[in-house]
């Protein structure tokens, strides 16, 4: 069952204030991000006037107590590197807003503008400012040609194992006619059963991808290569319970790229803010 509406363009910053809650976060956005994404040349207006080759695209439904920690962190890694950021934050979407991360996605590869678009959950923080998606990309693509005997040109889709056995916290995408076929058809799936899910049996975009890929369906797993989690995806060691067995029980560590907070509401729901609390924690720890 496809989603309950075609791809069509993303909702930037303009769509950012329906979100807030307080006065005090709405004042903070208005600040902070209505600078960082022109919609009729979709790049950063503090950049120079030149395209990127690679777009950053990020999104939220519901205010938080760390918006500004893991937003302020995203502009100015963007800002430093010359890449193109993209918000989305809408929240009137009819179906789980995990799903718009295959729209944003689609919707930057279609305007022919990137070589690579990195999709980076709003849990998540850059910790080491210093490496370049252009250095992942290259370990990624020599990976998959050494370890999966992959040709580097053929390789769409670059991310992390984990317990799952996959996470798509912070993934890149190739931008080509291949990508925007395929997500069409991944999001096409939006409403398969995932029976061990219980009480919420909808399988989310993560669990239809694992899937695909177990199958080869569409010839995803073909065209992906799955790099080490410590590359672009680390753990903190407060939910080390998602670790890619591969990394033999590796938690972040200071000079890692990214760290994510996957399941931190789930296994730390005793706390008041869990995300937060991390988010606080390790935004302390960020290599400038």
């Amino acid at each position: 069952m496809p989603l309950p509406r075609p791809p069509g363009p993303v909702r930037y910053l303009s769509r950012c204030v329906l979100i807030l809650v307080t006065v005090f976060i709405a004042t903070y956005l208005a600040i902070h991000l209505t600078y960082t994404v022109d919609d009729d040349k979709n790049h950063d207006k503090d950049l120079p006037e030149r395209p990127s080759k690679y777009a950053i695209v990020c999104m939220t439904n519901r205010a938080t107590s760390y918006d500004d920690i893991t937003i302020q962190n995203k502009i100015s890694y963007a800002r430093t590197h010359g890449y193109d950021l993209l918000w989305d934050f809408d929240y009137t979407s009819p179906y789980p807003k995990v799903w718009d991360k295959l729209y944003n996605t689609r919707h930057a590869a279609l305007s022919e503008k990137y070589s690579w678009i990195w999709a980076l959950d709003f849990d998540a923080l850059i910790t080491n400012t210093t490496i370049r998606l252009e250095d992942i990309l290259t370990h990624s693509l020599k990976y998959a040609e050494d370890h999966e005997s992959k040709t580097p040109s053929t390789i769409q889709i670059i991310l992390t194992k984990d317990h799952e056995p996959i996470n798509l916290g912070s993934v890149l995408f190739r931008s080509s006619p291949w990508i925007i076929d395929f997500l069409a058809k991944w999001s096409s799936r939006y409403g398969a059963i995932c029976p061990q899910n219980g009480a919420e049996p909808l399988c989310n975009e993560q669990e239809i991808l694992r899937d695909m890929l177990a199958v080869n369906a569409e010839g995803a797993r073909d065209h992906t290569v799955i790099v080490p989690q410590k590359w672009m995806n680390s753990y903190a060691e407060e939910i080390n319970r998602f670790l890619d067995p591969k990394d033999e029980g590796r938690v972040w560590e200071k000079g890692d790229f990214v760290i994510h907070f996957a399941g931190a509401s789930w296994w730390l729901r005793e706390n008041v803010d869990p995300v937060g609390e991390l988010m606080r924690k390790y935004g302390e720890m960020v290599d400038l």
